[in-house]
């Protein structure tokens, strides 16, 4: 192992190299030695050990990966019961940056051995004592083991049960393993938590930070290492000593400072908090009966952070604002969630409700206002600096496509919202609320004039329901709550109270559709009527607020009573062309208007006049920038799906509009289609779907030149769109057939090679030649197909080329463009043997470089041989440059041909072709010419057909024999290649052969690539001493300058 370790660190330093041919090397090298049963030892020795911090952590990433493939393919290779000591002992003791990588790979080895084999039983008591033994436990600097580095492992160790290991099991008890690590470990660790946490408020002295700082680290590990273990299981042990974890979990959180008094609260104690918050959240939910006595502290600390949501609109300096940064406003997040959670329990909704007053002042409503204050705008700032962000967080609709896990979306405005569904949503007996909200004198009215009081509600209640009667909070409470807010008028400014609160107000109202849904129709009437459709006459000037009031009638779509559509759609269409306003972007506004319309057609609530509204949103999608045309187009297409029928005959009139639209925004290389264009596409399928739906039914009725004239512009702007898009897309359409193609024609031809590989006959060639066509263009598609169809696939291709371009094959390569095929792909089969060789690929190497060799010295032949001929007939040649043109355009007159025509005559040319293949695999004798000749028929039927599609000038193309002239292939259907094997696979190869190798080939100097093959790896070639003294000999004629490199020592 240790004679490795330093070749290991060569190879290492080597992959840093910006020289591509140093890094193959060393990966080659790093490969190679990989197979040794000590490798994953020797690296581990030098991620620990190496001479620099690059080093080190070099050596760890590739132990990473190392160890992932191992054990994935075969674990055994590992040793791993060895390696897994010694892996554990480097993470005791390895820096930061390295340990931060090896715990990954530690976590695959606990995964497989530990926590589902159950086979590391030493792991549990050896790392007791070493977090028993370590620095900071034992209040020794010099000690032999770290604790930050023993905890991480404990963290990783945990980290797998924080999720059922078999979640299909109802009800599955606590792993052994668990069991064992809270009972030896996490319970004698809780005495070591609750003196750090005494120590970490303690500490005054600014110099005592780093102290502080390596203290607030460990008691965050622990903090996750008690989430692991709660989130899903609840193991024995720990249940007695929540009280105490707990409650010093309460001091830490009553220590934040988040109302900008201090600059109080590192990241570390933030996210601590963050933390404690998530756990309590995995208690209330998941193990209740664990911590009911703890649930009114709970509350009592949920609150008090919640109420900072006020910092918000109440903090006075710019830097207090921000202060108040992400992970602080996830902690106010989860301080409401938590308050949910409790709150949906009967217990918790005793503990709760008293609080209910106070949580709307002074917590949920501060975090729904609009966030702006002279020297510092939140919201506004958002609003205008990124609007698509401000759209995700305060107004999604089904339009957003958010992915992922984004952390920021999580706002304490959304989770004050949900706080407020869920208060709103609770139901409890009648009596027992009244006498509550006599309590907190609560009046209740929507809008205008007092309607009734708590008090004078509980002297007229029903007696004989007694406790059967119940009610909502919202009804009682939130409703009278946000009525007392007034709307603003013309006369208010964006910046005044009254619109801030306003906004508040009605954040709130989009919070509630499962409330109003179990209301009556007139309740939702009489509150969108008089709170929300006002804004839009107004308030016009307010932005902020008619696009809150956009996002509320889409949450409320479900409840919205029919009658008043009319006046629902008139202020969204408003909304939906509202311009920009004294310079402040109305973008959210008409976007948020376009969200509400989608949802509203989502739940059938149909506009009264379809007409105008598809009108207004094709006017706007021809006027609108890429992002506001984007969202435009999906309203479009959901319109034309929700009206079918209804709009069918207003279609032919819209259709230019759209397509025009969705050609301004077309880029030049679209690649790939910008969503824009995808969606304008999608709407335009929809158009069409409906067209036909319709019109089938239509034509049939009315089969008058109406319908006629309408089906013929229908047919015309489709046909410019298509080609619009087609003449954009033909480069990236044309990569992607390119792949399919060589996957088709690689599978075909080796499969059919592979029938006759042990009979060397005519077809050994063309068959060859193309998987050769196939490999230059794409080799990893290549390799994939033939290693997939075979073992040692790609083996037997090299083989079989070697065998057909030696001059000893009877059939064997003769034209200009076959030979230099060959020697192009033999180069690049040598290279890849060269760099990655293969098991028993030595005779192959030697038999390829000895055929690359003869072929080239054999293609100068025939090119000068074919170069005194061209220039004797260039003496004869009487045609003149315009003549040939007239030739070429009369046949191009006669050639015009329908699809029809073209498939029929190449079947028939197929049946011709196939005749003679049959013939030569009979007597093995009769070859195939690969060259003009041959591929007239194929090349000619197919460049006619290619002309009558358009061409950007820019794909392969050929000069060809006979007359033919030059036949364009810029772009061909990829059904019509799945078609042609349905004839003669030799017809397919041959055509395949001329479309592949023209254009690719002629631009490669293949003098210069073997010339720098020979300098690159003469030694590795010229050491089985494969080339004949004749063939040296020739070679040097051919390159001189290679004279010390081919001589043989």
């Amino acid at each position: 192992m240790d004679t490795m370790i330093p070749e290991i660190r060569r190879l290492l330093n080597d992959t840093l190299s910006p020289e591509k041919a140093v890094l193959a090397s060393a990966t080659d090298g790093l490969d190679r030695l990989s197979r040794f049963p000590h490798f994953p030892l020797s690296l581990l020795a030098v991620a620990t050990g190496g001479d620099s911090q690059g080093l080190r952590l070099a050596a760890a990433a590739y132990l990473k990966n190392f160890v992932r493939s191992c054990m994935d393919d075969d674990p055994q290779s590992l040793e791993l019961q060895r390696f897994r000591n010694q892996l554990a002992q480097a993470l005791l003791q390895a820096e930061p940056a390295v340990l931060k990588v090896l715990v990954e790979v530690f976590r695959l080895i606990v995964v497989k051995n530990f926590v589902k084999e159950n086979t590391w039983p030493e792991l549990v008591p050896e790392l007791t004592l070493v977090i028993q033994r370590s620095n900071l436990i034992i209040q020794n600097k010099n000690a032999q083991w770290s604790t930050l580095n023993a905890l991480t492992v404990l963290q990783t160790i945990l980290r797998p049960f924080q999720y059922f290991l078999n979640p299909k099991v109802r009800n599955e008890s606590v792993p052994v393993q668990l069991e064992i690590i809270a009972k030896e470990i996490l319970v004698p660790l809780q005495a070591t938590f609750h003196d750090f946490v005494n120590k970490t408020l303690s500490f005054q002295d600014p110099f005592q930070d780093q102290v502080q700082s390596k203290l607030e680290e460990i008691i965050l590990i622990i903090c996750k290492c008690m989430y692991f273990s709660v989130r899903s299981y609840m193991p024995s042990a720990l249940g007695p000593i929540l009280p105490s974890f707990c409650h010093d979990l309460f001091r830490i959180l009553d220590s934040l400072s988040l109302d900008g008094a201090s600059v109080d609260g590192s990241l570390l104690r933030l996210k601590i908090a963050k933390r404690g918050l998530i756990i309590f959240s995995a208690l209330v939910t998941r193990h209740r009966k664990h911590v009911d006595r703890l649930i009114p502290s709970v509350v009592d600390c949920a609150f008090k952070i919640a109420k900072h949501s006020g910092n918000i609109c109440s903090s006075k300096t710019v830097k207090v604002m921000q202060n108040l940064d992400c992970i602080s406003e996830r902690i106010i997040s989860l301080a409401f969630d938590v308050i949910s959670y409790i709150l949906e329990s009967g217990p918790g909704w005793r503990v709760v409700s008293p609080h209910f007053s106070s949580l709307l002042d002074n917590a949920i409503f501060p975090a729904l206002v609009l966030n702006q204050k002279a020297f510092f705008v939140k919201d506004i700032l958002e609003w205008d600096e990124d609007a698509e962000e401000y759209i995700r967080k305060n107004l999604p609709s089904d339009i957003d496509e958010i992915s992922g896990w984004t952390e920021d979306l999580f706002t304490a405005r959304k989770s004050a919202i949900n706080l407020l569904s869920v208060i709103a949503m609770s139901k409890f007996e009648y009596v027992y609320l009244v006498n509550l909200l006599s309590q907190l004198e609560v009046t209740i009215y929507l809008q205008g004039p007092r309607i009734a009081t708590a008090t004078s509600k509980r002297k007229k209640a029903d007696k004989s329901k007694g406790k059967q009667q119940e009610s909502s909070i919202g009804e009682l409470l939130v409703i009278p709550f946000l009525s007392k807010f007034p709307m603003p008028y013309h006369g208010d400014k964006a910046s005044s109270k009254v619109v801030h609160n306003y906004y508040g107000v009605l954040m709130a109202y989009g919070g509630l559709p499962d409330f109003l849904r179990e209301r009556n129709s007139e309740y939702t009437t009489t509150l969108v009527r008089n709170r929300v459709l006002p804004l839009y006459s107004s308030c016009p000037f307010v932005p902020y607020l008619v696009a809150t009031a956009n996002w509320i009638i889409g949450e409320l779509a479900s409840c919205l009573p029919q009658a008043m559509s009319s006046d629902v759609y008139d202020s969204l269409i408003k909304a939906l062309t509202m311009p920009d306003i004294n310079g402040i972007n109305c973008y959210p506004v008409r976007a948020s208007a376009a969200g509400a319309i989608v949802r509203l057609l989502e739940n059938e609530y149909v506009p009264p006049d379809w007409l105008s509204v598809l009108q207004v949103v094709v006017n706007q999608i021809a006027n609108g920038e890429k992002n506001e045309s984007s969202f435009l187009f999906h309203l479009l297409g959901t319109a034309v799906e929700a009206g079918q029928n209804i709009i069918s005959a207003h279609i032919p009139m819209l259709i230019s509009s759209v397509v025009g639209a969705i050609v301004n925004h077309i880029p030049p290389i679209p690649d790939p289609w910008p969503q824009v264009v995808e969606r304008g596409f999608a709407a335009l399928a929809a158009i069409t779907k409906t067209w036909e739906a319709s019109s089938a039914g239509e034509a049939l009725e009315h089969d008058d030149r109406k319908w006629e004239s309408a089906q013929a512009v229908i047919a015309r702007t489709f046909a410019t769109l298509l080609y619009q898009a087609w003449a954009a897309s033909v480069q990236s359409i044309m990569q992607c057939v390119k792949q399919s193609i060589i996957t088709s024609f690689t599978q075909a031809a080796f499969s059919h090679f592979k029938d006759l590989r042990n009979k060397p006959t005519g077809l050994w060639k063309p068959l060859l030649l193309v998987i050769s066509s196939c490999y230059i263009l794409c080799p990893e598609i290549v390799e994939q197909v033939l290693d997939r169809d075979e073992d040692n696939g790609f083996m037997i291709v090299a083989c079989g080329l070697a065998h057909v371009s030696s001059r000893s094959f009877d059939s064997g390569i003769s034209s200009v463009s076959e030979i230099k095929l060959a020697v192009i792909t033999l180069e690049k089969f040598v290279e890849r043997l060269v760099a990655f060789p293969l098991k028993d690929g030595n005779k192959v190497l030697q038999d390829c470089l000895v055929s690359l060799m003869e072929a080239f010295l054999h293609l100068k032949e025939v090119e000068e041989k074919e170069a005194e001929e061209s220039d004797s007939e260039d003496i004869d040649d009487e045609y003149s440059d315009e003549e040939i043109s007239d030739n070429e355009d009369s046949e191009d007159d006669d050639l015009e041909e329908t699809q029809e025509e073209f498939l029929d005559r190449y079947a028939k040319a197929a049946d011709e072709l196939s005749e003679i293949v049959a013939g030569d695999i009979e007597d093995g004798v009769q070859d195939l010419e690969l060259g003009a000749k041959a591929m007239r028929g194929e090349a000619y039927v197919l460049g006619k057909w290619s002309k009558q599609v358009p061409s950007t000038g820019r794909g392969p193309s050929n000069r060809l024999g006979g007359g033919v002239g030059r036949a364009r292939l810029d772009f061909l259907y990829y059904e019509d290649f799945i078609w042609w094997e349905r004839f003669n696979t030799q017809c397919v190869l041959n055509g395949y052969i001329w479309l592949c190798t023209v254009g690719p080939v002629d631009e490669i100097d293949v003098r210069e690539e073997i010339l720098s093959l020979i300098r690159r790896h003469h030694q590795v070639l010229l050491k089985g001493q494969a080339l004949s003294s004749g063939l040296i000999q020739q070679m040097l004629d051919a390159f001189p300058e290679c004279t010390p490199l081919l001589q043989v020592h």
